[in-house]
């Protein structure tokens, strides 16, 4: 009796603690689909648009104007600047382009098109993984952190197609100086609240066996 006793406290701890470590990251981050929303939204925030002037193949560590980086591709990926857009998934059958910002910021949107099969973009650091559409989709995207604790470091897109396959344009950031806090290492922190709970399950486990 006392066995399960005990496996129902540790189940019932641990689920606690997991739930503690999960919501606070889903809750962090505001995602939005129109941009009337977004200007609501961000109507106190200083915010930078980035105009992609510069029409050219774009190459590892290239700056733009607004700060963001175009950090790299995968072996198959890349990206351009063509009239004022910057165009992603530039290899067949899929590519992976990497971006960062100068600084944490605390959101980021843009408007886009789906040109060819599939367009997606995460950051598993903090917003996670948004499916933006397929074939023929356009909209707006648009992600805040809710928070000053939550920033945001950059982000990925995730294409499958041919060159132009997808297009973002109209992209904007709130200000660096909005933002100056960056995250501790989300895997410390859950390890850190997982370690509290085997101690409070031993404290509960010594007081059970000295009953």
């Amino acid at each position: 009796m006392i066995k399960n006793t005990h496996k129902i406290v540790g189940i019932a701890a641990n689920g606690v603690l997991l739930t503690l470590c999960v919501i606070p990251h889903a809750q962090a981050y505001q995602l939005f689909t129109d941009r009337n929303s977004w200007n609501n939204a961000t109507q106190n925030q200083s915010l930078v648009t980035e105009q992609f002037n510069e029409e050219d193949f774009v190459t590892p560590n290239t700056i733009f104007d607004s700060g963001l980086r175009y950090v790299d591709s995968g072996f198959l990926g890349g990206a351009r600047v063509s009239q004022g857009s910057l165009e992603v998934g530039l290899g067949f059958p899929g590519s992976l382009e990497e971006f960062a910002f100068a600084n944490p910021v605390k959101g980021f949107s843009f408007n886009f098109k789906v040109k060819k099969s599939t367009f997606a973009i995460e950051d598993t650091r903090s917003f996670g993984s948004v499916n933006l559409g397929s074939f023929g989709d356009s909209g707006f995207f648009g992600v805040l952190a809710s928070n000053e604790e939550a920033p945001i470091l950059g982000f990925r897109t995730l294409s499958s197609g041919e060159i132009g396959s997808n297009v973002i344009r109209n992209f904007s950031l709130t200000q660096t100086n909005t933002l100056t806090k960056v995250p501790e290492n989300s895997s410390t922190w859950t390890l850190g609240i997982l370690g509290l709970g085997f101690l409070f399950y031993k404290k509960i486990l010594a007081k059970s066996r000295n009953i």
